[in-house]
């Protein structure tokens, strides 16, 4: 019986450990601030994800991702899916992903009519 209730709380306990660690995917000394124009919004869990398209100096775009809390967090913070319109202009402040180029997690989102969303 007890080998039985361990094996069933180790399977309960799966889900847990597939989230991964923020930690391990971005560089909390790395960080980034960028403007550009939202080019795509994923609303959906575990996290919100939003693609900003940034111009350089010389006008050549780049598409960045920015990984954002779950949708609940958000939402608690102030910041719903209606808010984040493609075409608008945003700010992000964020970290750099460890390992993939051009993606980020956003900490602080200033919005086009200047509502900033602190969601981490």
């Amino acid at each position: 019986m007890k080998t039985t209730f361990a094996v069933l709380m180790f399977l309960a306990a799966l889900p847990l450990a597939a989230h991964h660690s923020w930690n391990a995917k971005y560089d909390e000394n790395a960080k980034i601030s960028f403007q550009g124009v939202i080019a795509k919004v994923e609303w959906m869990n575990p996290h919100a994800l939003v693609w900003v398209d940034v111009k350089d100096a010389t006008g050549k775009a780049t598409t960045w991702q920015v990984e954002l809390a779950p949708p609940n967090t958000l939402k608690r913070s102030g910041l719903t899916k209606e808010m984040l319109k493609d075409g608008d202009p945003i700010t992000v402040a964020g970290w750099l992903s460890k390992d993939t180029p051009n993606v980020a997690a956003g900490g602080t989102l200033t919005l086009a009519h200047g509502q900033v969303v602190l969601q981490h």
